[in-house]
């Protein structure tokens, strides 16, 4: 909550506003002080300080991001620009049009462990994209899941605006269809292995909040399941199916805290 721009105000709004016990002092909320962040610009740092400073300010730390990022860690930052996570307040995250802000092996924003006072609103004006999960390269493993945009790890009451693109990064494509060709030898069923094995296509990631596609059969793959071998023992001669492709991650992780959204996302909101 804002504090009041005009008339009467006290030692106690102050507190409320900023935290703190008693006896109250001033001088205990410098900006950048235990209580005061560095967003709130009419607070001095040192020196005379008196309540009319205090017009208009509330207890935020105002972050932006700019330039495009990479697994932006929003309580690392708000600490950094003076956010006191011991007793929580509110942090305002912007996007700024035209930037992107991508996941690697983390989601492409994480919370971090917010303290369970805080209010934390997101207002996307760019593209938040969670990573593509890696296709497939073991038989019988389908491809990876894509990584989420939003993981919401801390206490506190979030709330996301999404003006732009936002979304889970798409599951990885499945491994392709393997196999030998077959036919008759003399007498017995053989597996060909001088022209196979035969590998079929893997499947596409999936885009932003998709899944993976499953691999494909080569053409001309034998699709008899398994054979029997030169021996005439079963087993030797086997056909790998496409596997599966990867599931899309979550658009926003909720992780069980509150969490309101507006806006269009793509992936798994829960």
């Amino acid at each position: 909550m804002t504090l009041q721009s005009s008339g009467a105000i006290s030692l106690a709004n102050v507190q409320t506003e900023f935290g703190g016990s008693n006896p109250i002092g001033l001088s205990e909320y410098y900006r950048n002080g235990d209580y005061v962040p560095s967003s709130a610009t009419t607070i001095p740092t040192s020196g005379t300080i008196q309540l009319d400073d205090f017009y208009g300010s509330e207890a935020a730390v105002i972050l932006t991001i700019s330039t495009n990022a990479t697994n932006y860690n929003v309580l690392t930052s708000a600490v950094a620009a003076g956010f006191n996570n011991s007793i929580g307040g509110v942090i305002h995250l912007t996007i700024n049009s035209g930037v992107t802000v991508n996941g690697s092996s983390a989601a492409a924003i994480v919370t971090g462990a917010l303290h369970a006072s805080t209010t934390l609103t997101i207002t996307n004006n760019g593209t938040v994209s969670g990573y593509t999960g890696a296709v497939s390269t073991t038989a019988g493993q389908a491809g990876s899941v894509g990584g989420d945009a939003l993981d919401v790890g801390g206490g506190g009451t979030t709330t996301v605006t999404n003006n732009g693109t936002f979304g889970s990064g798409g599951g990885g494509g499945g491994i392709a269809g393997i196999g030998y060709t077959a036919q008759w030898d003399s007498d017995e069923f053989v597996c060909v292995t001088s022209s196979g094995p035969y590998t079929g296509s893997p499947g596409a990631a999936g885009g932003l909040g998709q899944a993976g596609a499953a691999g494909t059969h080569a053409s001309g793959v034998w699709t008899g399941g398994v054979g029997p071998d030169q021996s005439n023992n079963p087993g030797a001669c086997v056909v790998r199916a496409p596997t599966g492709g990867g599931a899309t991650g979550y658009a926003v992780k909720k992780n069980g805290n509150t969490v309101n959204t507006s806006g269009t996302f793509l992936g798994t909101v829960a």
